[in-house]
C-alpha cells in the first residue's frame, strides 16, 4: 500500500511478522506490526524468532475461522481477539521501548537476515509469507484459462514487478555420515559361505534361468524369453547364515581370488564417490570465505561431495529381477545401453554376484521416438517394482507364504527432502520483460548439461542397491539414474546449487564492469529504490531489482536473459574480445559455461545470446515480445492429434499423452482448453472398452480437428512474454485500495468506505434500516459495506483496479470494476438486493404481526418441524437450504411455480437458488470449504426435495442460470481437494475380520456377516444400515425373515435375500439379492449361516428383528459402518481416511472386474440403473449364483490407487436406457451413490 511504505519510508520504521499461534491462539493468524526504529531492537527481541513451529512438534491447527454456523453466527469473530500472551508481549515491548524497564538488549542483526515481505491486496497471502504451514493461505495462481494472461502487461507494471525468484535454495542442515560397518568380520570366499545350501542353490538355478532367457531374447525370441523368464526371486536375511548377517558384504574380490569384505560408505575425506562432479572446487567454497559459505541448502552440499544417498533403510534380503518385457522385445538396445554406463565410467560390470545383500531392480527401454522426432530410446530402471504397496511373492520365500516386499522408491524416507520448486519458462519470459523496460536491448541464451544425471556419483555404501543383471552377470550403476525418485529430487536441487554459484560470478562481472548506459542506469537506481521501500534485503536487491540479468534451470536445462550493452571497465575503457567490444549478454553466456565447466559438468544444445531462444519446448521471441510453442512440437502435436482423430479407438495411455501435450499448447492458445472438454470426459467413460482404450466420438474427433487445424499454423500469436497479473499488488499504480467498515450495535449504525486517489481523499458513508440492522449479522453487513465501497468509489478514481478490504477480519480479497462486468445483476447491485430482502422480512413480520422475539422463536421452530421426519429432509443440502431461507432471507423455502408462471416470479426463484450456491461458496456455513461440484449436488437435492414435498420443481426454467453460476464459482473460488475414497480389497478385508472379529462374540459374527455380504452383494451402506435420523421399519429393511437358504442336488449352496434397492420407489421389498457359497477369501453363505448359529432368533421375532444388529432390535447404523470399515483397515497399517461405507460396493465392483465379469453384468448385479432380474435375462440363475462366490475369491491389486472410483463408469449407457430420462436419473443415482460419505 503506497501510503503504508511512505509512512515507513520517512520514519524509518522496522516491522515483524509473526503467527500468532506461538502466543497461544488456537487459529494459524499472522499479524504484522510496525514499530519507529528506536523500538526495533525490542521488536526483534519480541517478534523477531515468532514463527510457526507447530507443524514440526507434531501439531496442527484445527480450528478453522472462517464462515458461519447454521444459525448464522460467526465463527471467524473469536479470532478477530488477540490473544492475552500476545496483549502482555506488545504491552512489554512498548514499556521496553520507551524505556519503562531495563532488560537484556539485542540488536536486530541477531534476528537474522530481514525477508522481503509486502502486503499485498487481493491476495491470500497478504503478509506475502510464502510459507508451508498447514493453515496458511496459498497466494492465488492465476488460471491458465484468465484472460489477463493473455493480455500484455504495460511497461509501468512490469517495472514494478522483481524478477521472479527462480531456482531458490531451501534451507537444510548436514546429515549423519553412513556408518562405517563393525570390524572383526568373518572370512567368505564363495555362496556357501554366506547362504544356506538350499537357498545357495535357489540363487544359482535362478541365474541360471535368467541367462537362458537373455540369451533367447539375444536369438530374437523375445517371447520365448519372456516364456522363459523366472520369478522374481526375494531371498530374506534369514536365508544368510548367522554369522554373517550383521555385514553388508562387497563380493567383488572374489574375481581376484580374495574373500569379500564389507562396504565402505564414500566421504570427502576418505573413500571419494565415482563423481564427474568437481568436489574439491566445491569443499574450496564450502570453506570460510567462499561462495557457497553461506548456502542454505547444507544437506545436498554434503550429499555432492560424499556421495548421493537414496534415503532407503538397510534391506531387509536381497531381490533379483529381470528386465521388463520392453527390454527383452529390445535386447540388443538395452544391452549396448547399459554397457554405455561402463563405457563412460558410470558403472562396472561384473560376471559374479556383486554385492550381497543386493537388488536388481527391473529394466525397460522407453520408445521417445514420437516426442523427439527422431528415433530416440532411453534406458530406464524401474525403482518402483514391485507395483503394489503390498507386493506378495511365492517364489523365493520362507517361513510365512505372504512375505512382501516394498519397492525402491516406495521404501524411500522422503520426509527429510524439502519441496525443490523448479523455475517454469514463463517466469524466464517475464524475466525478460522486466528486464526490457530499462530501455535496452535484451537477449537469452540456453545450455544444457550432458548427461546431467551421470555426472553426480552415489553413495558407495548404496550401490548393491542399484544392479541390473545381464547375460553375463551384473552391472552396477554408480551413479544417479532416471527411475529413482530420491536422484530426480537430489539433482533438481543440485541446480539450484549450480545457478547460485553462476549467479554469484554473474554479479562479480556485472560489479566490475557496471554499465554506462544513461537510461540502464537511471532503471537500476530506481529500481534499487523500488527494492528497499518495500523491505528487501540487499541480496534480494540485488538478485531480484537491480540486476543486469536472470538465470533459472530446469533440472540441465539452463535459459539466461542479460541487458546486452557494450562492456566497460570500471575505468571507462571498453572491454574488447578480438578487436571488438564485448557485449554484456556474450559475456554472461561464456560465465555460465565456465561455471558450469569449473564444476566438471559439460555442455551441450548451446544457443548463444540473440532475441528468439527456444527452451523447454517453448519459443520466447524478445522482439515481438510474444511466445509460442516450439515450430518442432507444434508440428508433432498437430500430427499426433490428427493421427488420433482419425481412430475409432485408442489406447488409453496414448490418449493421456496427447491431453498432457495438448494441456500445455493451451497455456499459448487462449481458445485450446474449451477444445479439451470432450476429449477429457472421453477419458473419465472407463471400463466400457475392451484393454482400457477410449472411445473417439464425433465430439472428441471434432474438437481434436481443431486443435490440428490451430496447430497447423506457422505463424499463430501465442501470448505476451509479460502477462498482466489477475490483481496487482497494492504498491502498482494501476489499483486503488478502498477500505471499508460497518457498526452495528449503537445508535445510527451504519457503514463507510474511502480511499485516496493522488492527494484526494474519496468516503462515501451510510445507515442501516432498523430492518437492515435486526436481519442481518454484522459479517453481512461489513461485506456489504466493502462492496458498497467498491461499487461507489471505483468509477471514481483513475485506477484500473480496485480492491475492497474490511477491516475487521483483517484480511483482503479482489474485486473490482473487472470483475463487475460479469457478476450477476444482483451482485452488481448489493443496494437492491438488501432492499429487496428487507422488504419481503418486513412484509412477513407485519402479516404475522409478530414481535422481534417472537418471531425468532417462530424461526427456529419452523425450522425444526420442517427438517422433523422424512430421509429426504435430512440430506445436507435440504437442511441448509431450509435454514439459508428462515435465517438469511426471511422468507418460506417453497415457491409456487409452474412452466407456465410469469418470467419475473421463475426469475426471483431461480435467484433465490443462486444467492443460496454463493452462501455455501462463500459464508462456508459447515466452516469448511464447499466444492462447486458439492454445491451442484445439494441444489439437485433442494428440486428433489421440493417435488416430494410440494409436488412441483422450485424453479421453472430449465436449471441453466444455476449451471453456468456452478461454472463461475468453481472458476473463481478456491476448491477444496477431491475426496479421495479406496476400495476395500477381498484379502484385506478378509484378513482384517479374521484378525479382530472374535467368531464366538453375536456382535461380532453381525458385523463379519454384514460386511461379507455387502461386499459379495455389491451393497450401499443404506441397504442393510440406516441412514442418520431414519428408524428400523421392517417393511423397508432387512429381516431375518428376508433370508432363505437353498441347497442344490449337487450340495451346493446359496442364499437369497430379499430386499429393497435404496434407490427405488415403494416400500416394499421386492428385489431378490442371490450371494453363492463357496468363495475361498470370503464366503457370504457361510457366514449368514454361523450368523444364524450364533445369534439365533425365534421363528415368531424373525420378521421384526433386524438382519444385522448390534443387540436386541438396534440395526447397525451407516456411521457404525463407516468407522468400523475405517477401523478394520487401520489394522492393517492403510490410512483411514481414505475408506468409508462406500468402499465396500466399490471393493466388490472391482473384485468383479479383477475377475474378468463384464460390465454390464456387474451394474445389473449392483443395481446401477437397473433391477437385479436384468441379471438373469442376460446370463442365467447359475451366473448369478457363481457372482458373490467369484467376487468372494477373487484378490486383486489396484495399483493406481488414490484415482476415485467414479460409480458413473457402471452405469448404463442411454442406448440401454431409452426409457430413462437422462437428467433426472443422473440426479436419482448417479449424485446419490456417494450420499452415505457426506
Amino acid at each position: 500500500m503506497p501510503v503504508i511504505v511512505e509512512l515507513r519510508r520517512a520514519t524509518n520504521a522496522a516491522r515483524r511478522t509473526f503467527a500468532q499461534c506461538q502466543f497461544g491462539s488456537e487459529y494459524q493468524k499472522y499479524t504484522s506490526i510496525m514499530v519507529a526504529a528506536r523500538g526495533e531492537a525490542e521488536l526483534v527481541r519480541a517478534f523477531g524468532t515468532a514463527r510457526c513451529s507447530c507443524l514440526d512438534q507434531g501439531r496442527v491447527h484445527a480450528k478453522v475461522a472462517a464462515g458461519s454456523d447454521e444459525f448464522g453466527a460467526s465463527l471467524s469473530a473469536p479470532a478477530a481477539a488477540y490473544p492475552p500472551k500476545l496483549n502482555s508481549a506488545i504491552a512489554e515491548m512498548l514499556v521496553r521501548a520507551t524505556g519503562g524497564q531495563a532488560g537484556a538488549q539485542c540488536t536486530p542483526a541477531e534476528a537474522g537476515t530481514t525477508q522481503a515481505l509486502g502486503l499485498h491486496v487481493g491476495s491470500d497471502d497478504p503478509h506475502v509469507l510464502q510459507l508451508d504451514d498447514d493453515k496458511v493461505a496459498r497466494s492465488r495462481k492465476r488460471p491458465t484459462f484468465s484472460l489477463r494472461s493473455h493480455t500484455a502487461a504495460t511497461p509501468g507494471e512490469l517495472s514494478s514487478r522483481p524478477v521472479a525468484q527462480m531456482n531458490a535454495p531451501v534451507a537444510t542442515a548436514e546429515t549423519c555420515a553412513s556408518p562405517v560397518q563393525a570390524a572383526g568380520h568373518p572370512v567368505v570366499r564363495n555362496l556357501n559361505d554366506l547362504l544356506f545350501p538350499s537357498w545357495a542353490k535357489r540363487v544359482t538355478h535362478w541365474r541360471r534361468q535368467m541367462r537362458r532367457c537373455l540369451t533367447l531374447a539375444e536369438y530374437g525370441d523375445w517371447r520365448a524369453a519372456r516364456r522363459m523368464r523366472p520369478a522374481d526371486l526375494l531371498v530374506p536375511n534369514e536365508a544368510m547364515l548367522p554369522a554373517v548377517r550383521a555385514w553388508e558384504w562387497d563380493l567383488r574380490p572374489w574375481a581376484n581370488g580374495l574373500p569379500a569384505v564389507p562396504t565402505v560408505p564414500s566421504s570427502f575425506e576418505g573413500a571419494r564417490p565415482a563423481t564427474s562432479v568437481n568436489i574439491g572446487q566445491l569443499e574450496r567454497e564450502m570453506r570460510p570465505g567462499g561462495d557457497l559459505e553461506h548456502y542454505p541448502d547444507r544437506a545436498i552440499l554434503q550429499q555432492l561431495r560424499d556421495g548421493v544417498s537414496d534415503d532407503v533403510p538397510p534391506l531387509t534380503g536381497s531381490f533379483l529381477c529381470g528386465p521388463h518385457t520392453g527390454a527383452l522385445q529390445h535386447i540388443e538396445l538395452a544391452t549396448s545401453k547399459l554397457n554405455a554406463v561402463v563405457d563412460g565410467g558410470w558403472g562396472s560390470a561384473h560376471g559374479n554376484l556383486p554385492y550381497w545383500p543386493m537388488r536388481s531392480d527391473p529394466y525397460g527401454i522407453a520408445d521417445e521416438t514420437a516426442r523427439a522426432g527422431k528415433p530416440k530410446f532411453r534406458l530406464t530402471n524401474d525403482h518402483s517394482w514391485p507395483p503394489a504397496p503390498r507386493g506378495e511373492f511365492a517364489s523365493g520365500v520362507i517361513g510365512d507364504a505372504t512375505a512382501r516386499l516394498q519397492s525402491l522408491n516406495g521404501s524411500m524416507d522422503r520426509s527429510s527432502w524439502p519441496e525443490a520448486r523448479l523455475p517454469r519458462v514463463h517466469q524466464v519470459a517475464e524475466a525478460a520483460a522486466v528486464l526490457q523496460t530499462a530501455g535496452a536491448r535484451v537477449t537469452a541464451a540456453a545450455v544444457d548439461v550432458v548427461a546431467y544425471y551421470k555426472q553426480f556419483g552415489r553413495q558407495s555404501r548404496e550401490w548393491h542397491r542399484n544392479c541390473a543383471v545381464t547375460r553375463d552377470g551384473f552391472i552396477v550403476d554408480e551413479r544417479c539414474c532416471f527411475g529413482s525418485a530420491a536422484d530426480a529430487t537430489k539433482c533438481a536441487r543440485a541446480s539450484s546449487l549450480l545457478v547460485h554459484r553462476a549467479r554469484k560470478a554473474l554479479q562479480r562481472f556485472d560489479a566490475a564492469h557496471p554499465s554506462r548506459d544513461p537510461k540502464v542506469v537511471e532503471w537500476l537506481r530506481q529500481r534499487r529504490a523500488a527494492g528497499e521501500a518495500l523491505g528487501c534485503s540487499n541480496v534480494e536487491v540485488e538478485e531480484r531489482w537491480a540486476c543486469l540479468h536472470a538465470l533459472g534451470m530446469y533440472i540441465d536445462d539452463a535459459g539466461l536473459v542479460s541487458i546486452d550493452d557494450a562492456v566497460f571497465d570500471r575505468s571507462g575503457a571498453p572491454v574488447m574480445r578480438n578487436g571488438v567490444q564485448l557485449t554484456r549478454a556474450w559475456a554472461h553466456f561464456e560465465i555460465l559455461k565456465a561455471s558450469l565447466a569449473e564444476m566438471g559438468l559439460e555442455t551441450t544444445k548451446e544457443q548463444p545470446p540473440s532475441s528468439v531462444l527456444t527452451l523447454l519446448g517453448v519459443e520466447i521471441d524478445l522482439d515481438t515480445r510474444r511466445m509460442r510453442v516450439s515450430d518442432d512440437k507444434r508440428v508433432k502435436y498437430a500430427e499426433r492429434a490428427s493421427t488420433v482423430a482419425a481412430l475409432t479407438v485408442v489406447g488409453r495411455d496414448e490418449f493421456l499423452g496427447l491431453l498432457g501435450r495438448l494441456n500445455f499448447a493451451a497455456t499459448f492458445y487462449p481458445r485450446g482448453r474449451q477444445w479439451l472438454h470432450a476429449p477429457w470426459r472421453a477419458v473419465r467413460a472407463q471400463y466400457r472398452t475392451a484393454a482400457d482404450q477410449v472411445v473417439i466420438s464425433k465430439a472428441v474427433r471434432e474438437q481434436l480437428r481443431l486443435w490440428v487445424a490451430e496447430l497447423g499454423k506457422p505463424d499463430h500469436e501465442g501470448v505476451p512474454i509479460g502477462a498482466a497479473e489477475a490483481f496487482p499488488a497494492a504498491a502498482s499504480p494501476e489499483v486503488s485500495a478502498i477500505y471499508a467498515d460497518a457498526a452495528l450495535e449503537c445508535a445510527g449504525a451504519g457503514f463507510c468506505a474511502w480511499t485516496v486517489d493522488g492527494d484526494e481523499l474519496l468516503y462515501v458513508q451510510g445507515e442501516w434500516s432498523s430492518a437492515e440492522r435486526e436481519s442481518y449479522l454484522i459479517c453481512d453487513l461489513e461485506l456489504a459495506a466493502s462492496t458498497f465501497g467498491l461499487v461507489a468509489l471505483a468509477s471514481e478514481t483513475t485506477r484500473s483496479f480496485s480492491g475492497g478490504t474490511c477491516w475487521r477480519q483483517g484480511s483482503s480479497g479482489p474485486g473490482g470494476t473487472e470483475m463487475a462486468q460479469s457478476a450477476p445483476s444482483w451482485l452488481t447491485n448489493p443496494r437492491r438486493w438488501l432492499r429487496v430482502a428487507a422488504h419481503e422480512i418486513r412484509a412477513l413480520k407485519q402479516a404475522a404481526g409478530l414481535t422481534p422475539a417472537e418471531w425468532q422463536s417462530r424461526r427456529e421452530a419452523f425450522v425444526n418441524n420442517a427438517l422433523a421426519s422424512g430421509l429426504r429432509r435430512q440430506q445436507t443440502g435440504v437442511r441448509w437450504f431450509v435454514k439459508f431461507c428462515v435465517h438469511a432471507k426471511g422468507r418460506a423455502p417453497m415457491t409456487e411455480l409452474s412452466q407456465h408462471s410469469p418470467w419475473e416470479e421463475q426469475l426471483e426463484a431461480t435467484q433465490l437458488l443462486m444467492d443460496f450456491a454463493v452462501w455455501l461458496a462463500v459464508s462456508r456455513p459447515s466452516g469448511r470449504p464447499i466444492a462447486a461440484k458439492t454445491i451442484g449436488k445439494y441444489l439437485s437435492h433442494v428440486r428433489m426435495w421440493h417435488r416430494q414435498e410440494f409436488f412441483r420443481d422450485i424453479i421453472g426454467d430449465d436449471f441453466g442460470q444455476l449451471k453456468e453460476l456452478l461454472k463461475g464459482i468453481a472458476r473463481t473460488v478456491t476448491q477444496p481437494p477431491k475426496l479421495e475414497r479406496w476400495g476395500v480389497r477381498t484379502q484385506d478385508l478378509a484378513a482384517s475380520m479374521q484378525a479382530t472379529l472374535n467368531p464366538a462374540s453375536a456382535v461380532d459374527s453381525n458385523w463379519f456377516a454384514a460386511l461379507t455380504c455387502a461386499f459379495c452383494g455389491l451393497l450401499r451402506a443404506a441397504e442393510f444400515s440406516l441412514q442418520p435420523g431414519e428408524a428400523f421399519d421392517p417393511a423397508r429393511h432387512l429381516t431375518r425373515a428376508d433370508v432363505t437358504f437353498v441347497t442344490e442336488a449337487d450340495g451346493s449352496e446359496y442364499a437369497v435375500i430379499r430386499m429393497r434397492p435404496a434407490k427405488r420407489t415403494g416400500a416394499t421389498k421386492t428385489v431378490p439379492l442371490v450371494l453363492g457359497g463357496g468363495g475361498t477369501l470370503l464366503d457370504p453363505v457361510r457366514a449368514l449361516r454361523h450368523l444364524f448359529d450364533i445369534d439365533p432368533v425365534p421363528e415368531a421375532q424373525r420378521a421384526t428383528t433386524p438382519l444385522f444388529r448390534q443387540g436386541g432390535q438396534r440395526p447397525f447404523t451407516v456411521d457404525q459402518v463407516r468407522g468400523t470399515v475405517k477401523y478394520l483397515m487401520l489394522s492393517l497399517g492403510l490410512d483411514p481416511r481414505k475408506f468409508g461405507a462406500h468402499s465396500l460396493r466399490i471393493g466388490g465392483a472391482m473384485a468383479a472386474l479383477s475377475a474378468g465379469l463384464s460390465p454390464a453384468a456387474i451394474r445389473a448385479a449392483g443395481r446401477w440403473a437397473s433391477d437385479v432380474y436384468i441379471l438373469y435375462t442376460r446370463c442365467n440363475m447359475h451366473s448369478a449364483v457363481q457372482l458373490a462366490s467369484v467376487i468372494g475369491s477373487t484378490s486383486f491389486e489396484d495399483t493406481e490407487r488414490g484415482v476415485r472410483f467414479a460409480d458413473e463408469e457402471l452405469l448404463l449407457l442411454p442406448d440401454e436406457m431409452p426409457a430413462i430420462r437422462f437428467d433426472e436419473y443422473l440426479s436419482a443415482d448417479m449424485l446419490e451413490d456417494l450420499e452415505d460419505e457426506t
